[in-house]
Formats: structure tokens, sequence, C-alpha cells
């Protein structure tokens, strides 16, 4: 049986983020996307539209200084909603590794609102302030 085409969507995205090919991952997206960053560290809040999401990213990048990664242990998705299982890690500002849950909204062939879910928020909060 054919995954989902929002399962492939997923997969894309998700390399192409890993590849640093942020037009890629830009053409994913909705230009309303909501981002919703949970916790209480730099990257935390709620972010409306390319341009705030595309400003988070950016400071998960300086934050961790290029060496926030992301692997997928699975992904499941029908036609409005997809869910990542993901192991994250990096080593700046100090070296963490977690396991996340992120559920999206897809319309049309694009996310459109995210949401992320951390095993260990209160580590991951402690890990990405400096």
């Amino acid at each position: 049986m054919a995954e989902h085409p929002n399962v492939e969507l997923m997969r894309r995205g998700y390399a192409a983020f890993a590849a640093g090919d942020l037009d890629t991952v830009g053409s994913l997206m909705a230009d309303d996307i909501v981002w919703h960053s949970p916790g209480n560290n730099p990257l935390s809040g709620e972010f409306k539209g390319k341009d705030e999401v595309f400003a988070d990213f950016a400071r998960l990048f300086d934050l961790t200084g290029g060496t926030f990664g992301q692997e997928i242990h699975d992904v499941v998705a029908n036609d409005e909603h997809a869910v990542v299982m993901v192991d994250s890690k990096w080593d700046e500002p100090k070296p963490f590794q977690v396991r996340n849950v992120h559920i999206w909204h897809v319309a049309g062939g694009k996310v459109t609102e995210f949401w992320a879910y951390s095993e260990d928020q209160a580590g991951e909060d402690a890990a990405l302030t400096p």
C-alpha cells in the first residue's frame, strides 16, 4: 500500500530542513502558517506567517551554533493532519537529545499549523537557555 501524500510531504520537508534548503521548506508552507513552540526558552512562542517562522528558524540555527539535527522515527498522516515522531539533538548552548512529537495541519498540499511536544520540556528549556 502506498503512503499517504502528506507522509511524503513531511519527509520532503524534514529532508529539506536538514539540508538547509529553506526555499523548499518555505514552498511547503502556507503563507499564513501558525507555528506553536512550547516551553520557556528563547525559541518559545507563537509565530504567524512565514517571516516570523523563518526568524525563529534563524534563532534556532544561531542558538545551537548550527549543531541542531533531527532524525525521523515515524510519520503518520491523513488528508488534514500529519504526526512526525522525531529525535532532536544539539550540542550548543548545552548538549541535549530529546524525543518530540510534531503535529501538523495540512490543507491543499501546504502545512498551515504546527505544534511541537517534547518528552522533556523542562530539560529542553534548560539546554536551550544560554
